[in-house]
């Protein structure tokens, strides 16, 4: 009967066994984890940025709908801001 099997090093998995064990990570295995990571983090910013640029075309034709709505109001409020 076949024993366990372990992971590459130099993988994501293989670096889960060294945390379990307490045995500190080879350096292929940390370079492994650290990429991952930071393609983790990419990719949630990409996410995050695309969210933002959803919402500030929503709030940009909110506001615009706004002013064709109530032109004079908006005309004064502009004004104002402009002031400042």
């Amino acid at each position: 009967m076949a024993g366990p099997v372990t992971p590459e090093h130099g993988t994501t998995q293989g670096y889960n066994p060294h945390r379990r064990t307490g045995v500190p990570a080879c350096d292929a295995c940390k370079a492994a984890k650290a990429a991952r990571e930071r393609a983790t983090r990419a990719t949630m910013a990409a996410e995050v940025k695309a969210e933002r640029t959803w919402y500030a075309a929503a709030r940009f034709r909110a506001l615009t709908r706004l002013g064709q709505l109530f032109p004079e109001v908006y005309a004064v409020l502009l004004r104002e801001e402009l002031d400042k």
